[in-house]
């Protein structure tokens, strides 16, 4: 159906205002002159909101959600499910409960470039307290970013679990097709991690992209193979002035896991990483 915002324009300097749930929805339609609201459209979000039987958006391109500090609680699936050429900021999710058998999954499942020249940006996105159970790919704050541009983003108290590239914020972190690295500063997670193959703290994976000043508190990383505490599995990646080192959170554990703090699997298995290959260094 049709939905018109009562305030705004949907341009950058006056944004579509979100001030509920139904507001939240609206992107995801057209309005009534039948153009899609999610194309090259701006939001900004004008309250706290909870969420009740939510159903997300699909995609967000070439525009720009700005959160204004304000929360949104009790995400049952993906907010924005794939962000192309957009920027999201400024913005706190609150008890998100995600359990889904999406390939990529997370509050976004995935984040990329619009052709080959309009980035993606996320810029202080906050989760406390949540929970994804996803499959492959799959990390709290997205599954999969490509090309994207990360910054000042933390993961408090969240518990992520999935199969193959699994992350506290991210499953895999890689360049878009066009070889545009993914960049990524000044993030932190804090966040206990289950999977099988490329396991990490922060990702599951970090192919050709640049992370820096970025760092993890360990409660629990467990997998088979490529499980480390920051990153399962990094290739021709930069990683610099980044860290990782355990900790202890309230969070029940089923009695057949490994003690909290550790890092745990069968193979390549490391504190920090599980396998660095190909140039360049963690630094």
């Amino acid at each position: 159906m049709p939905y018109d915002f009562e305030h705004g324009k949907g341009t950058e300097a006056n944004p579509y205002q979100i001030w509920n749930q139904t507001d939240l929805e609206g992107i995801r339609d057209v309005d009534s002159g039948g153009q899609p609201n999610y194309f090259g459209k701006y939001y900004i979000q004008k309250a706290n909101i909870e969420l009740d039987g939510y159903s997300s958006c699909p995609e967000l391109v070439k525009g720009g959600y700005d959160g204004n500090n304000f929360s949104i609680s009790y995400l049952k699936q993906s907010f924005i499910k794939n962000i192309e050429g957009s920027y999201v900021k400024n913005i706190t999710f609150i008890w998100p409960l995600i359990i889904t058998s999406n390939f990529k999954s997370g509050i976004f499942e995935s984040v990329t470039m619009y052709n080959r020249d309009v980035k993606s940006v996320l810029k202080d996105i906050r989760v406390l307290y949540g929970l994804l159970s996803g499959t492959d790919y799959a990390g709290i704050i997205a599954g999969h970013i490509q090309g994207t541009d990360v910054s000042d983003c933390f993961v408090l108290g969240c518990q992520i679990e999935g199969e193959y590239s699994v992350g506290g914020m991210f499953g895999l972190v890689s360049p878009d097709g066009w070889e545009n690295r993914s960049i990524i500063s000044n993030c932190v997670v804090q966040a206990a991690v289950g999977g099988t193959t490329y396991v990490g703290g922060f990702a599951g994976e970090i192919r050709d992209s640049f992370v820096e000043k970025c760092g993890v508190e360990v409660f629990l990383v467990v997998g088979d193979s490529y499980v480390g505490g920051f990153v399962g599995y990094s290739n021709d990646s930069v990683i610099k002035d980044c860290y990782a080192y355990a900790t202890e959170l309230d969070i029940p554990i089923p009695p057949e896991f490994p003690p909290k703090g550790t890092v745990y699997g069968d193979s390549y298995v490391g504190g920090f990483s599980g396998m660095v290959t190909e140039p360049a260094p963690i630094a």
